[in-house]
């Protein structure tokens, strides 16, 4: 493709699960980190020290990537890890996110799956290779980059030490943990925002109002909060809250995520106008903050139905309303993910 260079992975791509608490049809471990490497004995990647000086003020720089011989498993969003290979340095050196491929690539749906693409092989121009478009969120420097005894000690179970050749490896759940929480210390503009956390026991974040029942709002959603994870629970889904931490140094709570479902729910109190309202713009806040924002559903759990005009300022917003009944609970509509 003109004006693109093809920079390859050496020998192959790993695919492994990637811990996260969103992910496909809202599991909590279905995502994909793809460990893709690089070999500067086989290819210079012109691009890497300018892509350096860029993502180390925060901007996002796109290319795209050999995965081997790979032909599906992979989607959009999905966690790329660059492998640095060779006799020196090694190491991991770069952390992105696949795209869907751009409208001029190559698309051959009969033999890969999307968002793989196939076209002219980096190394043999009569051969075709296999790509993913790829968002390299910060590409490290040699001094920068997770080394090898690193990786090591913190995710021993990886063959860190040998030389990446085969497609379809896995990191383990554990393994992949510990390499995310190590790259965020390279990466300060994309750690991730928001992390999961065990509701052990619901206490609803506390706000302050005019007048003097703020402790019974603050009971009445702590109580609603918690008979709602137990009727989660009967359903086998295991419900935890968010800690968000925005830019500017304040830490957020989310009432309930449902990771089954991928959906945000925020309590109130009460189904008045006031309390739709403040939930409106809590839960757009809360969503603006997660990794796929726009895979995420949202919902406001209240003791009693809306209004039907509350009920359409909702649905305008696409959140559905949630509220108990004798059975349970009901909800003006179901999630995406259901």
């Amino acid at each position: 493709m003109p004006g693109i260079a093809l920079h390859p992975l050496g020998s192959a791509a790993v695919i492994c699960p990637f811990v996260s608490f969103l992910g496909r049809g809202g599991s909590t471990v279905s995502a994909v980190a793809i460990v893709a490497t690089w070999n500067p004995s086989q290819d210079q990647f012109e691009k890497y020290e300018g892509f350096v000086a860029r993502t180390a003020t925060g901007e996002y720089v796109f290319d795209r990537w050999s995965v081997g011989t790979r032909t599906r498993g992979i989607e959009l969003g999905d966690r790329v890890f660059l492998f640095r290979q060779g006799a020196d340095r090694r190491g991991i050196v770069a952390a992105g996110r696949v795209l869907n491929p751009e409208p001029d690539d190559p698309i051959d749906s009969d033999r890969v799956n999307l968002p793989i693409f196939l076209d002219t092989h980096w190394r043999d121009p009569g051969a075709l290779g296999h790509y993913v478009r790829v968002r390299w969120e910060r590409v490290a420097s040699l001094e920068e980059r997770l080394t090898v005894n690193e990786l090591l000690a913190a995710a021993p179970g990886f063959a860190w030490a040998r030389p990446i050749r085969q497609s379809g490896r896995n990191l383990s759940e554990d393994d992949l943990a510990a390499v995310e929480a190590l790259w965020a210390e390279r990466d300060p503009f994309h750690a991730p925002k928001a992390v999961p956390v065990a509701l052990e026991q619901i206490h609803t974040t506390q706000y302050w109002t005019q007048g003097g029942d703020e402790g019974s709002r603050i009971r009445t959603e702590a109580e609603l909060c918690a008979r709602y994870v137990r009727y989660l629970a009967i359903r086998g889904v295991q419900a935890c809250r968010l800690r968000i931490r925005t830019p500017d140094g304040f830490t957020l709570w989310t009432d309930i995520f449902d990771p089954e479902n991928d959906e945000l729910i925020e309590a109130k109190s009460d189904a008045n106008r006031g309390a739709v309202r403040l939930a409106v713009g809590q839960l757009l806040d809360y969503r603006r903050y997660l990794a796929t924002p726009e895979g995420t559903d949202l919902a406001l759990l209240v003791p009693n139905a809306p209004s039907q005009d509350l009920l359409e300022l909702l649905e305008s917003q696409a959140i559905s309303a949630i509220w108990p009944i004798d059975s349970g609970f009901t909800r003006s509509s179901s999630p995406r993910h259901h």
